[in-house]
């Protein structure tokens, strides 16, 4: 008897395997993906400048959407844009990290040669709980 090749192997499976029965494999593998692989749906995100006078909510899918928008708005050159959150100055700087920001994450959007500070309130907060806690 001669050996199988792959696709005669394949051919032989498929049938053996009734068509309503690929069907559904074929719908199930398609939810699946719609459920666990969802595509990039626009979310809103609280972006400010370095010296936090400007504020502005967008509405972006994408990293590079989002900083397409922020160059427009403030009117700033995209090439040069580093996006950061805007509580700790952690770089945005790769799609994985910016789909899993949560909507509504302030973030704050620098030029080139801008770098981030502490919100002069945020810190005056911070040393009055400290100074009370002493």
């Amino acid at each position: 008897m001669a050996p199988l090749s792959i696709q005669s192997g394949v051919k032989y499976a498929k049938t053996l395997l009734p068509k309503t029965l690929m069907r559904s494999m074929s719908t199930v593998q398609t939810t699946i993906s719609r459920h666990m692989l969802p595509l990039n749906r626009p979310r809103c995100f609280r972006v400010c400048t370095y010296r936090r006078m400007r504020r502005r909510s967008l509405t972006a899918s994408s990293l590079d959407e989002l900083l397409e928008q922020a160059a427009r708005v403030f009117m700033m050159s995209y090439q040069f844009l580093t996006l950061v959150l805007e509580e700790d100055g952690t770089v945005v700087d790769s799609e994985e990290f910016f789909q899993s920001l949560p909507n509504s994450t302030p973030l704050m959007v620098l030029e080139k040669g801008e770098m981030w500070t502490e919100s002069k309130v945020r810190a005056e907060m911070t040393f009055i709980i400290v100074a009370e806690l002493l």
